[in-house]
């Protein structure tokens, strides 16, 4: 059973467009897709507030923001 799933990546220029995967199998903890390249920065979360071609700031995970300031 193949679904297609909406996101949003993030583009050169820092904005996000609006993509489609395909989910073609998933075991549970791993899922295999089309649709979306190697190392592509998509959104987490606040998808609600996006829209196509909205410019965009990244900012770190919860995890990394501790890491780097522990490290300075």
């Amino acid at each position: 059973m193949t679904m297609a799933l909406s996101f949003y990546s993030l583009q050169p220029n820092q904005t996000v467009a609006a993509n489609t995967i395909t989910v073609v199998t998933t075991d549970g903890n791993v899922s295999e897709v089309q649709g979306l390249q190697p190392g592509a920065v998509v959104a987490a979360d606040s998808f609600n507030r996006l829209s196509d071609a909205l410019k965009v700031a990244i900012r770190p995970a919860a995890g990394e923001a501790k890491l780097a300031s522990h490290d300075k």
